[in-house]
């Protein structure tokens, strides 16, 4: 399982797990179990090298702000989409797949996941499309430039997790049961928008239907490429599209668990919402970068 905070792998013996959950290290000759955790996203990959390979991926990414209020009443937030509308026609829980499916689909070298300084935040962008997606961290906290073109809404989460189908057994009430749990009982929810805090994160928590996944060679789980199915759970906001000029987004957030580990992620997007020509100048000359400097093979 990836899970938010610091980085550490763990080789598991899959009978020593299932007994008492010691870790201890072996040669992989049997079954085995690899535990990956991240700050923000939780991946346990079991790998049986000597039957048919066998992945289990349960992601948790982690967005802003600190303290989580007990009004339940509507949405009140300016210039946010209310949780259960339906912007451009799809509801929250469609857009956070399109949000995974996004994010997964890019390599380990150029995902805004793992992007330090926002160099990447337009990789794999729909630029014509009406919604732009902003990433969060694999935990730590980080500061992002990027440029989007005007007319444009933004999507981020707060707080989400997902689990991707490696076991055809597998049922999507079984997925969701992972994602369910890790996002239960926040211990952080905080956004603001040029520093105007948003109320009332907890009324923003949906999930995904069931949606299909690819992850490409040199994914950022560094599994071989796959193709499933998953689900995702979490708090999501969407921005309706901002003015054009500089902007300022923040967002952090943490499962109780992270919380009691010190593990919190936090980002601060410095936005440039500028006219659709220049923002298009700007994304071309970043792609552009990113193929100059790709490896070769």
């Amino acid at each position: 399982m990836l899970k938010s905070g610091i980085t550490k792998i763990n080789i598991i013996s899959q009978a020593q797990c299932q007994n008492d959950l010691k870790y201890m290290s072996t040669i992989p000759r049997l079954p085995m179990k690899v535990k990956m955790i991240f700050p923000v996203v939780v991946i346990t990959i079991s790998l049986l090298l000597v039957e048919p390979i066998a992945l289990q991926m349960v992601w948790s990414q982690q967005g802003n702000d600190t303290t989580i209020s007990t009004d339940t009443t509507s949405d009140i937030n300016s210039g946010v989409f209310p949780p259960d509308s339906s912007p451009y026609n799809l509801t929250y829980g469609e857009w956070s797949a399109k949000w995974w499916q996004w994010v997964l689909s890019l390599p380990q070298d150029i995902n805004p996941l793992t992007d330090q300084i926002g160099e990447h935040c337009a990789q794999g962008q729909n630029q014509t499309g009406p919604v732009w997606f902003l990433a969060g961290t694999f935990g730590g906290s980080v500061q992002r430039t990027c440029t989007i073109p005007e007319g444009k809404a933004i999507l981020f989460p707060v707080l989400n997790s997902g689990n991707v189908k490696t076991d055809p057994s597998e049922t999507e009430e079984d997925l969701r049961v992972t994602t369910k749990e890790a996002v239960d009982n926040p211990a952080i929810l905080e956004a603001n928008i040029d520093g105007v805090p948003l109320q009332n994160l907890h009324n923003y928590r949906t999930e995904s239907p069931l949606f299909n996944v690819t992850l490409p060679e040199g994914n950022i789980f560094g599994v071989p490429e796959l193709n499933s199915e998953a689900v995702s759970d979490g708090y999501w906001v969407m921005l309706e599209p901002l003015p054009v000029g500089d902007h300022s987004v923040n967002f952090r957030g943490a499962d109780t668990a992270a919380v009691a580990g010190g593990l919190v992620t936090e980002v601060t997007y410095q936005l440039t919402i500028a006219p659709e020509a220049a923002a298009m100048t700007v994304t071309n000359a970043t792609e552009a970068s990113d193929v100059q400097n790709a490896p070769t093979t």
